[in-house]
Parts: structure tokens; C-alpha cells; sequence
């Protein structure tokens, strides 16, 4: 929500011109134009960017201006929490779409399948065009998963867990890189913001639950001595997993913090991917 009008004749408070450049800039990368620069300054482009939306969306006035109550940033906030909606869906498909490995556990299935629902919830009423334009943050995500499935073949039990935990991961990422978490004015966008903080706290359990049942399988068994170390570097990433999720609810409304955790996250990703090698690398080599 912005706290003053701005435009024409606004209040411009920097705050509130780049949050509303950001919404507009984000409309016209998806219309694919040129987007607007967000610095937070009031000019000619920026009250021409407001006045052509205003035109493109009947019934609101053209003045170049948006007031905090005002039906244009009213209807700014439901054209742009439609898009980051239907950005979301767009990256998240691959992870939705995706069967649960073989082998996975009722219980894990289960809490992976619940997290995906939540994730399709979000979905917006009605898909915005040009969605595929932006960046996914996770775009080799189905190779490095591929090769791990490879290793089903040689029966490592551990194998579908970790594909479940980078699926999680990922569906992560993509939530915390769209602005649909940052941007929230309206009731309605609340309470999709509501079900996101929802849906961290069970990410949160479901990467609990699958460390756990890591080490239930192996536990008492050579191979928890044997690859001690590689089972340590997941509940490292765990740790680390649970302090960015510490940390979202005080940034969500900051989208420079946002972008630094979405970038943490992606780092993760990487890292997830190397410690699932390791661990299969042990299990195998030691015949577990």
C-alpha cells in the first residue's frame, strides 16, 4: 500500500513512486515494452507510464496520477497480482507436473503433495500474457533431477527424498524471486500473502521430515558411520534452509532483501545438489 498519492500533482514520496514503478514496470516487460526505470523520481515517463494505464483499463480516470485509495492503483493491484500469480504457476508447472519419485515415503508423499496444492491455490482466476517473459530462477532445475534419478535404478532408498527436498526447494525460490510476496495491497492478496507463510512453515516441517527419515534409514546401520559427513552437509543446508525462512516475514515488504534471499536460496540449490551426490556417492560405494 502506498502511503501518498503519486503522479501528477502527487505527494512523491520516493518510497511510494518506486513501488508503484516497479508494478508498472513489471505490466510493461510484460507487454514487452520498454520498462520504466524504477529510482524513484517523478517525471514525464513515469506520468506517462500511469496515463497509459489508465487508458488501457476503461473507467478509470486519465490524470496521470494514483492515490492510495483511489480506483487506479485499486486496479493496478489486481492486474499485477494477477501476473506474479501467473508467473509463479508458469516457473512452478515443471515441480507441480512432476510425479513423486518412486520410493518416497506415504508420509513425505503426502506433505510434498500438500505443498504443491497450497503452491497450485495460488494460482490467479484468470492467467495474464505475457508471464513467460521473466526470468526463472530455476531453469536447470529438471536436469540436475534427472541425473539423480539415474540412481533410483541402483535402489538408494535416500535418492527420492533429496529429489523431493530440491523440488521443495525450488518451489521455494520461485515464491521468494515473485513479487506477489513483496507487493500486497488488497484483502485478496493478503490472504494469499497468509497462505505463503502457510506454506514456508510446511516446507519448513517437510524438510524436517525428510532429514528425519534420512537418518531413520540409516540409523544403526554401517552406513551411518560411513557417510556421517555427507548426511551432516543436508542438515547443514537444513539449518540454513530454516534461517531464511526465519527471516521472510520481516522482508517481505522489502524487495531488495527479497531479491538477496531469492539469490541465497538459488545458492542453495547448488548446494543441495552437490551434498545429494555426495550422499548417494557414499550409500552406493559402500553398498548401503
Amino acid at each position: 500500500m502506498i502511503s501518498g498519492s503519486v503522479g501528477q500533482g502527487g505527494i512523491n514520496r520516493p518510497d511510494d513512486v518506486m513501488a508503484v514503478q516497479r508494478l508498472l514496470s513489471d505490466l510493461q516487460i510484460a507487454a514487452g515494452d520498454v520498462p520504466l526505470d524504477v529510482d524513484g523520481l517523478v517525471g514525464p515517463k513515469t506520468i506517462a507510464a500511469i496515463s497509459d494505464f489508465q487508458q488501457q483499463n476503461p473507467g478509470l480516470p486519465v490524470d496521470g496520477r494514483i492515490d492510495p485509495t483511489g480506483p487506479t492503483f485499486t486496479r493496478l493491484d489486481e492486474v499485477s497480482s494477477s501476473l506474479y500469480a501467473t508467473i509463479a504457476q508458469e516457473q512452478g508447472f515443471p515441480i507441480l507436473a512432476a510425479p513423486t519419485p518412486p520410493g518416497t515415503p506415504d508420509d513425505v508423499a503426502a506433505v510434498f503433495d500438500d505443498i504443491r496444492s497450497d503452491f497450485s491455490a495460488l494460482a490467479p482466476a484468470e492467467g495474464v500474457t505475457g508471464a513467460s517473459r521473466f526470468d526463472n530462477p530455476v531453469p536447470n532445475l529438471i536436469a540436475p533431477v534427472d541425473r539423480i534419478r539415474l540412481a533410483l535404478l541402483g535402489a538408494v532408498q535416500v535418492v527420492p527424498l533429496i529429489i523431493v527436498l530440491i523440488f521443495i526447494l525450488a518451489l521455494l525460490i520461485i515464491i521468494t524471486s515473485n513479487p506477489i510476496w513483496q507487493r500486497a495491497a488488497k484483502e485478496t492478496l493478503k490472504g494469499l500473502k497468509d497462505r505463503m507463510r502457510l506454506l514456508s512453515q510446511k516446507i519448513r516441517d517437510a524438510v524436517q521430515e525428510i532429514v528425519d527419515v534420512i537418518e531413520g534409514l540409516i540409523s544403526g546401520t554401517r552406513c551411518a558411520e560411513l557417510c556421517a559427513n555427507e548426511i551432516n552437509k543436508v542438515k547443514d543446508l537444513q539449518q540454513k534452509i530454516n534461517e531464511l525462512l526465519d527471516r521472510m516475514p520481516a522482508n517481505d515488504n522489502d524487495p531488495d532483501a527479497m531479491k538477496q534471499l531469492q539469490f541465497q536460496l538459488a545458492r542453495l540449490l547448488e548446494q543441495i545438489v552437490a551434498a545429494q551426490a555426495d550422499v548417494v556417492d557414499c550409500l552406493q560405494r559402500n553398498g548401503c
